[in-house]
């Protein structure tokens, strides 16, 4: 549980805007909880959903993917690594934005 309080506040010390990091924790009862800013916006599956298979244009593609790359290469320049990036988990925050939520991640310290 140590480890982890450290592992928390040091992530609580990175600003970033294109990460969904924890702003604080408590403990209550031997278990730990996490509490992470609400981000609006809606999940790269909740907005592919609608589309029923439909193929999303190049340039739409092409522009999220290389968000999705400018926003790991942050992460991991700050040893931050996703343990299961999915499309769950990428987060449509507008329509130049993009984020990550890191809820399970492996910090390298």
């Amino acid at each position: 549980m140590k480890v982890l309080k450290k592992d928390i506040d040091c992530l609580k010390s990175l600003k970033l805007d294109c990460i969904n990091l924890p702003i604080d924790y408590f403990i209550e009862k031997c278990h730990l909880y996490l509490v992470y800013q609400k981000i609006e916006g809606i999940t790269l599956s909740s907005y592919l959903k609608p589309k029923c298979n439909k193929k999303i244009s190049e340039t739409e593609a092409k522009s999220y993917i290389t968000k999705l790359q400018d926003v790991l290469k942050i992460c991991h320049e700050h040893k931050l690594y996703h343990d299961n990036l999915n499309d769950f988990n990428i987060l449509i925050k507008d329509c130049k934005n993009i984020s990550v939520d890191y809820n399970k991640i492996i910090l390298d310290t």
